[in-house]
């Protein structure tokens, strides 16, 4: 949880509100990592166009563009996936 602090700015003389922005990580609460394809493949054992034809009938996660020629998946949407895959088997 963030705290609030009432500052005094010295030069102008008036109260203004500063806001701590800084987050505790707690265990259900990870940082966002997006992962390249290359690690995608590693982490599901999936050729580059059975990722893409999975991606394009909704089977598997959507890739993100990153920038002009990167693209990446959100690490906690593919460890979701592999995770029902291990439920069913």
């Amino acid at each position: 949880m963030g705290s609030t602090e009432i500052a005094i700015d010295r030069e102008s003389g008036t109260n203004r509100t500063l806001i701590e922005t800084s987050t505790r990580m707690t265990q259900s609460t990870a940082p966002l990592r997006l992962l390249r394809f290359g690690e995608v493949r590693q982490r599901t054992g999936l050729s580059r166009s059975t990722i893409w034809r999975m991606e394009r009938s909704g089977i598997f996660p959507r890739r993100i563009k990153v920038s002009i020629n990167v693209v990446a998946w959100r690490e906690d949407e593919v460890d979701k996936w592999i995770a029902s895959k291990l439920q069913r088997a």
